[in-house]
């Protein structure tokens, strides 16, 4: 689990969402929770067709 996280603190930093200082804005704080939302998605697709092409 410590490399998933460090690969997304890698993806967050590449993507420019990450944070020196902190703000009263939350706009990136949301885009990092989509990012997020992404990687759940797509290693959930991965899984399910993971298992629909097992016999």
């Amino acid at each position: 689990m410590a490399d998933d996280l460090q690969i997304f603190g890698e993806l967050v930093r590449v993507l420019k969402l990450n944070e020196d200082t902190k703000t009263e804005s939350r706009e990136l704080f949301a885009e990092r929770i989509q990012l997020f939302h992404r990687i759940i998605r797509a290693g959930l697709h991965t899984i399910r067709e993971d298992l629909a092409s097992k016999p």
